[in-house]
């Protein structure tokens, strides 16, 4: 009888037996790591899993451990929970690399000019960190303003004690 991890070579899978040499299913934390195999064939998996009775979305890697904080995936970045494993979309904050990002619907990091709840947004194109202040927008020939939540402003604006005109439309400083 065997235990632990198996590779099933004709069934193209990998099963865990526990220690009576019974296949598991579903969940399993196994050595200290998470790990989910198919409730009906008892299949390793990997990638991203949609864990519906969680309501989250986590990542395993090609060893199929649930994976954790910032990834790059297939040239994307995304964020995960460093205690649940669940994928995090929106405003994130990077304490440790002094930032803020977004992370789209499907757990993207975004970069450039970024539309959300209405209100536009600047992020750096290298690093994905949310801009503040003035910046300049070449592509669009214009400078705006992003305020301390790195939303762009309109109107008449008293920045550092300056007065400055920013159309009410475009944004564009005037």
């Amino acid at each position: 009888m065997k235990t632990g991890m198996q590779t099933i070579p004709e069934q193209h899978k990998t099963v865990y037996y526990n220690s009576n040499g019974q296949m598991q299913y579903g969940q399993q934390k196994i050595n200290g790591h998470w790990y989910l195999f198919d409730k009906a064939t008892g299949a390793m998996k990997t990638g991203m899993q949609t864990i519906p009775e969680q309501h989250k979305t986590v990542y395993y890697n090609s060893n199929g451990q649930m994976q954790y904080g910032q990834q790059k995936i297939n040239g994307h970045w995304y964020l995960f929970d460093k205690a649940t494993g669940a994928m995090k979309t929106g405003l994130q904050a990077i304490s440790d690399q002094h930032k803020t990002v977004y992370y789209s619907s499907n757990g993207q990091m975004q970069y450039g000019q970024q539309k959300i709840n209405g209100h536009w947004y600047l992020f750096d194109k290298g690093t994905g960190a949310m801009k503040t202040g003035l910046q300049t927008i070449p592509e669009q020939h214009k400078t705006v303003y992003y305020n301390g939540q790195g939303q762009m402003v309109y109107g008449t604006q008293k920045i550092n004690g300056k007065t400055y005109h920013f159309n009410q439309v475009t944004g564009a400083e005037q």
